[in-house]
C-alpha cells in the first residue's frame, strides 16, 4: 500500500538488495488522493476494526519463508488492509514477517503488535522505518539495514 509512493520507492531498494519478489496490495474501494480524507477514512477503518476489500488474486505465499511487509504508518499504525491481508492466510508457521514503513516521523508507531495480532504464529525481526526526512538517503538506510541483518 502505498499513498505517495514512499512506500513503493523502498520496497524497491528492498528488492534491489535482496532480489525479493514484489506484490502490491490494493483495495477494492480507492481511497481518496486528498491527505486529510484519505486520514478521515483510514480513521474510521481503525474504529470499526474494519477489514477492507482487496483487490486482485493474492500472492501464494507457500514457498517465502521470509516476508517483507511494507505500509504507510497512518494515525499510528498500519492501514487495516495490511490485516485483511493477513488474514487471508491460514498460517504463517515457519515464516519471518518483516515489517517496514513510511511515515512522516512517527517510525514503526503501533503497527507491529497490530501485525503480531494477525500473523500470530510467524516468527518477526527487526524492522525499518523510513520518515520523511530521510526518503532522500532510501537506498543507504536500507542497503546498511540489509547488511546489518544479513537478510
Amino acid at each position: 500500500m502505498t499513498h505517495t509512493g514512499n512506500t513503493k520507492t523502498v520496497a524497491k531498494a528492498i528488492q534491489q538488495q535482496t532480489g525479493a519478489d514484489i506484490y502490491q496490495l490494493e483495495t477494492q474501494e480507492h481511497y481518496p488522493t486528498s491527505y486529510q480524507k484519505m486520514l478521515k477514512v483510514a480513521r474510521a477503518e481503525q474504529n470499526n476494526d474494519a477489514r477492507p476489500v482487496l483487490a486482485g488474486k493474492l500472492p501464494n505465499l507457500k514457498n517465502y519463508r521470509t516476508i517483507f511487509i511494507g505500509y504507510p504508518i497512518w494515525l499510528d499504525k498500519n492501514p487495516m488492509a495490511i490485516n485483511t491481508f493477513l488474514s487471508h492466510y491460514s498460517s504463517f508457521k515457519g515464516k519471518t514477517i518483516i515489517p517496514f514503513t513510511t511515515s512522516g516521523s512517527s517510525g514503526l508507531g503501533s503497527s507491529v503488535p497490530e501485525l503480531k495480532k494477525n500473523a500470530k504464529d510467524a516468527r518477526f525481526n527487526k524492522g525499518l522505518a523510513i520518515t520523511d526526512d530521510q526518503l532522500d538517503d532510501t537506498n543507504q538506510i536500507v542497503k546498511k539495514w540489509v547488511k546489518n541483518n544479513k537478510f
